[in-house]
């Protein structure tokens, strides 16, 4: 295990999936680097890392869509698994994220998510697990 700063790109939109009764958001972030190898020639070289946030992060959900620049914080863990492709061995790294920003976003974006942020937190604090647990018509209100 060790501490993890990324700036990448999502490949896909980031799902929420659930595992052991926990719920959790996972994405695949694609770090790009460029760079010109010793015959002059600029080579770029992709790598990916799976990206997993507990909870179901609603607020920033409709902000991690493919493509989304993002930047993510927190613990990587070194995995090998088997590649169908090529039929061998292949190392990959796995990202528990503790932080994520959206880079490249406009302010509006980024007050928005941040207010999302704000009032899932407040729901939360509340005893609510999930939105749709709050009471459409709450008493008093005509609807």
């Amino acid at each position: 295990m060790f501490r993890l700063e990324l700036i990448g790109n999502l490949g896909s939109d980031a799902e929420v999936r659930e595992y052991n009764g926990e719920k959790f958001v996972s994405f695949r972030l694609a770090d790009t680097q460029r760079f010109v190898d010793t015959e002059g020639v600029v080579t770029e070289r992709t790598q990916w890392f799976s990206c997993t946030m507990q909870g179901e992060q609603k607020a920033l959900l409709p902000y991690l869509l493919k493509g989304q620049r993002v930047f993510v914080r927190g613990r990587g863990y070194l995995k090998t698994y088997d590649s169908q492709v090529a039929h061998t061995k292949v190392a990959g790294c796995d990202v528990r994220v503790s932080e994520l920003e959206l880079v490249g976003a406009s302010k509006e974006e980024r007050e928005n998510a941040q207010r999302w942020a704000q009032a899932n937190e407040y729901i939360m604090s509340l005893g609510y697990t999930d939105w749709n647990q709050i009471p459409k018509n709450p008493q008093g209100q005509k609807g």
